[in-house]
């Protein structure tokens, strides 16, 4: 029910302890609308996905850097599929009503909730990342999403005592807190 699809090949930010962040230098290849329709059109074809399916537009790559995302919300929808898209947030798109409509998840990936933390991990702006949060919940509520909105925080050792704050800020704007262990793929 659910597959995983990266629309971009990069990253915006410079996470030592991730593949894309460590060796993308913020350059991002995205897929062409064309081709992200054929490969969806031949997944349902083949029946490997089904209408109940939930395309997950992320894995390693963030999704917000396809200068297309309204395109490839619009194949999603035309072919009757959801889709969900997990963020750093570093990037605030519209979100237009067309675009939410076959929404299903949003994932906000947080590494702390202060510029010490992003300092030590990505390199982005924390209260950039902080801002476009809030206004991606308000254009998500006025467009109608019906879907969850939630925040993916990386714990590590040196952000624990940040995670009450976070989660206030997540009660506050009415996200779903999710905590997980940092996962470290610069093997």
């Amino acid at each position: 029910r659910t597959i995983f699809f990266d629309i971009v090949r990069g990253c915006n930010a410079r996470c030592r302890y991730c593949l894309t962040g460590a060796h993308g230098g913020g350059r991002a290849e995205a897929i062409t609308k064309d081709l992200f329709s054929q490969v969806l059109e031949r997944l349902l074809e083949t029946k490997t996905i089904d209408r109940e399916t939930v395309v997950h537009l992320y894995n390693w790559g963030e999704p917000f850097l396809h200068p297309d995302l309204n395109g490839i919300a619009a194949v999603v929808k035309r072919l009757g599929l959801k889709y969900a898209l997990s963020t750093n947030a570093s990037i605030r798109p519209a979100m237009t009503s067309e675009m939410v409509a076959p929404l299903d998840r949003v994932i906000l990936s947080l590494h702390g909730f202060s510029q010490a933390s992003y300092d030590r991990i990505s390199g982005l702006k924390f209260a950039k990342v902080r801002e476009n949060i809030e206004e991606l919940v308000r254009q998500l509520s006025s467009a109608g999403f019906g879907g969850t909105v939630s925040m993916s925080y990386h714990v590590y050792q040196f952000n624990v005592h940040e995670m009450r704050e976070a989660e206030e800020f997540c009660r506050r704007w009415g996200i779903q807190f999710d905590p997980r262990y940092a996962i470290l793929n610069e093997w």
